[in-house]
């Protein structure tokens, strides 16, 4: 999707006024390349501290009491879940 999207914007932002350097549609890409780095960056730090903060939990008395049902329907919430970075 984003990139259908990036396909629309750099048609508008690539105009024939700021050639031949581009500033605007240069800058965008710059902006956007950025903003991926570092919410990439993020998500990896995100999901690094989580898997260590569910390793120390105890999962089998965590899930005690639970039904199955109950268990399946804690999806990502199980604290047996992990992350993949």
């Amino acid at each position: 999707m984003f990139g259908n999207i990036g396909g629309l914007i750099s048609t508008w932002s690539f105009l024939p006024f700021d050639a031949p350097n581009y500033h605007i549609g240069n800058g965008l890409n710059l902006a956007t390349a950025t903003t991926t780095l570092l919410l990439g960056a993020g998500m990896w730090t995100y999901m690094t501290w989580d898997n260590r903060r569910r390793a120390r939990v105890d999962v089998p008395n965590a899930l005690a009491g639970l039904s199955q049902q109950q268990i399946q329907d804690l999806d990502w919430r199980n604290p047996g879940f992990r992350w993949r970075p």
